[in-house]
């Protein structure tokens, strides 16, 4: 049975990172670095890329397009992403064009080797401390902050949710059209909107 071999293609745009890099990777003898290189449209260029398994990429090194395009050369290949990125919406981005996976640059490099070869069997690896972030990021997301509003004005909103006139709101809660008509102006400045369909719209996403 002939022993599991990765072929593996690097991009790191620091020259002294990529040669530890390829150095290390080297010595494994379940990895063969076939390309190493400072940009990810040389590596796009070359022959070789269509031979790779994994490929390596530094953060300052890939954006969405460049990840795109190598995914069109190579669909096969696995994309990581060595680095932390200090926005996590542009992190998002990278994933959704084609990453399968992320390792920290502070990482030890048998921790790097382990999370490409977890890549390489088909799973997704990402540190631990970017696994929290982006839990936090769509936590924040889907949860936007309430927006209170005194009971008086959210008995006038379930009103306005429910289809309600203002005059059927009045009579329904026994205070004149004249007081709802107040109340509503300091909805809309409480919620920074200006028409009836945006307060639904909030009520109906749970903001209020």
């Amino acid at each position: 049975m002939s022993a599991l071999k990765v072929s593996l293609g690097i991009v790191d745009s620091s020259n002294i990172q990529l040669q530890n890099l390829c150095g290390f990777f080297r010595q494994q003898p379940e990895m063969e670095v076939l390309l190493s290189t400072s940009s990810v449209e040389a590596l796009i260029d070359s022959l070789l890329v269509s031979r790779l398994n994994l490929i390596l990429i530094s953060e300052d090194s890939a954006n969405v397009e460049l990840v795109r395009k190598l995914k069109r050369k190579n669909p096969e290949a696995k994309v990581i992403l060595l680095g932390e990125s200090e926005k996590i919406e542009d992190l998002i981005k990278l994933l959704a064009a084609g990453v399968s996976s992320v390792v920290s640059r502070k990482s030890a490099f048998q921790s790097m080797k382990q999370a490409l070869l977890t890549t390489y069997r088909g799973e997704a690896y990402l540190s631990p401390s970017m696994t929290y972030r982006i839990v936090e990021f769509f936590r924040t997301e889907q949860d936007p902050p309430r927006i209170i509003l005194s009971e008086r004005q959210l008995d006038i909103v379930s009103g306005l949710t429910e289809g309600l006139s203002y005059k059927m709101i009045a009579n329904e809660l026994g205070i004149s059209i004249e007081t709802v008509r107040d109340h509503i102006k300091k909805i809309y400045r409480c919620l920074g909107v200006n028409n009836k369909a945006a307060v639904i719209r909030m009520q109906l996403k749970g903001v209020i």
